[in-house]
């Protein structure tokens, strides 16, 4: 992954499917009503592209992009990576592994919602409900293994069982109550799109690794479902943190 302090998230993206429908790829085309990217997307307003530190290009948060299967992302809630293209980021639409339905606020965070208990969370990436940095409150301790980890694309130093991984992206997920703005400390399934997905990667070679902030630990995160279809994992989360992809 690149460098993850400066991952101001914004962008494009996905929505979750059951099963695999049509095998999207990186340079899938997308579909909206605005202007075309160089990767063939198009996008309901043009919105500038700001490079981050050779990680990632910011488009404006409420900007939102539909692929060709459906998958509706917003620039608040993606992240593109601008030296190989791949894209990162939490859908807004569709429902996600739980069935629980996903939609999109008026700042373009994605809105996770129970229809059960009528409660929602609100996920925003890369900036906390207030709009710090996500790296806000953070021990300089945590910052340094970011950044090692960022240098050697490995969680090894602080995760053993990732030894031998290599991690491919990251995306810092802050989760809140949707209705009071207070972060959320429980059981989460969140979509994740990854357009580095294919069908060559299972639980064999593909893990999540997080640092959830509530615990200031590194733990692996389960891995709920796949569809490589849209290109779509959804993991386990006990609330806010950084989830890196790694495979081997």
């Amino acid at each position: 992954m690149k460098k993850w302090k400066a991952l101001t998230v914004f962008g494009l993206v996905c929505a979750l499917a059951a099963m695999p429908v049509l095998t999207f790829g990186a340079s899938s085309k997308e579909e909206s009503s605005g202007g075309s990217s160089s990767d063939g997307s198009s996008s309901s307003s043009s919105g500038s592209i700001v490079a981050g530190s050779g990680s990632s290009v910011i488009q404006k948060p409420t900007q939102v992009t539909v692929d060709a299967n459906g998958v509706q992302t917003t620039g608040a809630g993606t992240v593109v990576n601008s030296e190989n293209g791949t894209i990162i980021a939490v859908p807004s639409n569709g429902v996600n592994a739980a069935g629980q339905a996903v939609t999109s606020d008026a700042n373009g965070n994605t809105v996770i919602r129970d229809q059960a208990t009528g409660s929602s969370v609100t996920v925003v990436v890369g900036k906390t409900a207030d709009g710090k940095n996500s790296t806000a409150g953070l021990s300089q301790q945590t910052i340094s293994q970011f950044e090692a980890i960022d240098t050697t694309k490995s969680m090894a130093g602080v995760l053993p069982e990732a030894a031998g991984y290599t991690v491919q992206e990251n995306i810092n997920l802050n989760v809140y109550d949707t209705a009071t703005g207070t972060a959320v400390v429980g059981t989460q399934i969140v979509p994740i799109k990854w357009t580095g997905l294919t069908q060559a990667m299972n639980a064999e070679n593909l893990m999540v690794g997080y640092y959830d902030n509530a615990t200031g630990q590194y733990i692996l995160v389960p891995i709920v479902a796949i569809d490589y279809a849209t290109q779509t994992i959804n993991i386990r989360v006990n609330g806010s943190g950084t989830a890196r992809i790694m495979t081997r």
